[in-house]
Order: C-alpha cells, then structure tokens, then sequence
C-alpha cells in the first residue's frame, strides 16, 4: 500500500487538527490496519537506509529517524537529516521543528529544553544545540535518594501534564512503567545537576498525529503514564 512515492509525509507538523494519515471515511478498525501497514513501511525502511555519518570533520555520535548528530566541539552538536526519509530535508520539515520547539518553550521552563537554533546553512536544514554530558535512558527507581533529581523531575511532569491537556500533544519522550517503578527514554538527564533536558522536538513517527483516534488513546495512555509515575513518587519519597 505505501512505498516511497505515496507514503504520507508530516513535514514534522505538529499543530492540532493536523493528522497525517487523513482517511475521513474509514472507521476505527479500519485506521488500525492502515497504521500497521503504514508503520511495516516505515520499519523496513528504518531497518534498509544508511543514515548520514559523516559532516564537515565533525565527530560523528548517533542517529534517529530523522537527524545525524555530530559533536561539532565541547560546547554545541550539530543535526543535519539523516537522509533516511527525504522530506526531513525540506524547508517545511525546518519550519515545523522551529514550530514545535517555540511550542515546548512555552509549557516548559527553559532549564528543562536543550538550547537550540534551528536554520538553513548552505541549503541544508542544520540544528545546532548546546551538548549536553548526561544519561538516557533512566530508570527512575534509581534516582529516588537524590532529592533535587526528583524534584526537578516531578516539576517536569507536572508540566507535561499541563501540554498534554492544552495542546493533546508531548515532545519525544517515552515514561513507562517497569517491574520497581518507572522509566523515562528519550530524555537526557545533565551529570552536573540532573535536570531532564528535551533534546528532540519532533518525533519522525507521531503518534499524536497519525488520525484522531490514535490522539485519544495515547493522550489517554500518557496522562495514565505521567499521573501514576507522580503518585509512584510521592509514595516512594
């Protein structure tokens, strides 16, 4: 059903009313088929692609679905598209990851958003942010005797919940909950103080913008996610 001449393309658009797979007509069942098959395509081609590894003489560090990250020095990363989905290369896609972080910006205090300039050099979409040592990928049972980390992790879902209910929308990250507690993917917790930085604000797969019943059920499934994490907290503390 979808190849690479007629998959449906977001552009990284994040705005409410916008849905990427736009079948009016189909019923819910029906738009569950249609994201499997949509998503099989995507994985194949995540899986087949060679993602971009090399920029200028920059240090070249990892890769997403969407950008190639390079260490450009002790200060500041570089993302430029991965090239393994081709409209991440467009103008529009730039326009809407500069969308999405303006929209983060005002539900989240800066402390909590990786510095960032997103621009065209060269006739290159190019992301420039502030490196940031820290860890991914947490367990959230292991931060609970460092009380300033819960505490600024506590205040970083709070907000979540306040975006999640005025824009039925989240940033890139994941909380989910584990055998002794809770993890969080996709946030980078800085070594020196441990507070969660937002590094991504797109995700290539959205699924708060994939059709209308996807929105519910994982606007439903995160305010679930963020409200037993804060509850699993406070009985922990």
């Amino acid at each position: 059903m979808f190849n690479l001449k007629n998959y449906p393309k977001s552009y990284g658009n994040t705005e409410n009313g916008f849905y990427r797979l736009s079948y009016p007509d189909k019923n819910q069942s029906e738009m569950e088929k249609i994201e499997s098959v949509f998503w099989e395509f995507i994985n194949k081609r995540v899986q087949t692609a060679l993602p971009v590894k090399k920029f200028k003489n920059y240090l070249y560090i990892n890769s997403g679905w969407e950008w190639s990250v390079f260490k450009k020095n002790n200060k500041s990363i570089v993302k430029i598209p991965a090239q393994i989905f081709p409209e991440v290369s467009d103008k529009r896609y730039l326009k809407n990851t500069e969308f999405a972080y303006r929209e983060i910006s005002k539900f989240f205090p800066s402390r909590f958003i990786a510095k960032t300039k997103v621009e065209e050099v060269d006739s290159r979409n190019l992301i420039t942010q502030e490196y940031i040592k820290g860890k991914e990928d947490i367990k959230i049972v292991d931060l609970i005797k460092n009380k300033k980390c819960t505490s600024n992790l506590k205040d970083f879902l709070k907000y979540s919940l306040i975006m999640l209910e005025k824009k039925t929308w989240l940033p890139d990250f994941n909380i989910e909950r584990t055998k002794d507690g809770f993890s969080i993917r996709n946030i980078i917790f800085q070594d020196k103080d441990f507070v969660p930085k937002i590094i991504d604000f797109t995700s290539y797969y959205d699924v708060f913008r994939l059709y209308p019943q996807r929105t519910d059920t994982e606007v439903k499934y995160k305010t679930k996610q963020i409200k037993e994490s804060l509850s699993w907290f406070d009985l922990e503390i």
